[in-house]
């Protein structure tokens, strides 16, 4: 039997290399392809999608490359770009304070985000991240965008988004502000999704938090 723990800290990694991002895209890919072949009609088109989306998803340099993991495996993997032009706090003095707030004010936004099939848990953990990304790089309340479609618009209403403009068909532009919805919470200078506050992760041997 393959060997995990459970922890409190989701088993995500900061990718540095195109080379890790790579494998760790081929891990998913395979993943996928083995749990098609008994998922219902629902999870086999969600696991499609992914499928076709990880064909696009070359490491970028200018974003953060996040992989959830599960047995030395991606189960999630998510690109996120942070504005450029956030105005560092040494140069603050000097700035005028409406050119500042325009830079802060600006959402990080999530390129590019794939999850196998709900119950990995993956999905929320990732969100939780990019939050605390845009938490960490913002001198104003967080805020999270991203382009959604079909289907995909509702899952991301249930974690607090809301739409701002598109269609469902052409692409729906969505907006997170943590900090004005009852779906999250702010628990010891970090976001969580609120419901999932006190769950633990299942991490295996070779994944970011296990230990013997």
């Amino acid at each position: 039997m393959p060997e995990y723990r459970w922890v409190t800290d989701a088993p995500i990694e900061d990718v540095q290399t195109a080379q890790r991002w790579d494998q760790l895209r081929q891990s998913f890919r395979i993943g996928l392809d083995a749990n098609s072949a008994r998922a219902p009609a629902a999870a086999r088109a969600r696991n499609d999608g992914a499928r076709a989306l990880l064909d696009q998803m070359n490491f970028a340099a200018d974003c953060r490359n996040v992989a959830y993991l599960f047995m030395g495996a991606a189960v999630g993997l998510m690109q996120v770009e942070v504005p450029v032009e956030r105005i560092p706090d040494r140069a603050r003095g000097q700035a005028p304070r409406e050119l500042f707030k325009m830079f802060d004010d600006r959402p990080v936004l999530i390129r590019e985000f794939a999850t196998a099939a709900p119950g990995t848990g993956a999905g929320d953990a990732l969100m939780e991240y990019a939050v605390n990304i845009a938490a960490s790089t913002s001198h104003g309340s967080p805020m999270v965008s991203l382009m959604a479609h079909g289907g995909a618009v509702r899952r991301y209403e249930a974690l607090g988004f809301v739409r701002i403009r598109g269609s469902l068909n052409d692409g729906m532009i969505m907006l997170l502000k943590p900090a004005q919805s009852q779906v999250w919470a702010s628990v010891g200078g970090e976001w969580r999704v609120a419901a999932r506050i006190g769950e633990q992760y299942p991490v295996g041997r070779g994944d970011p938090g296990f230990r013997q």
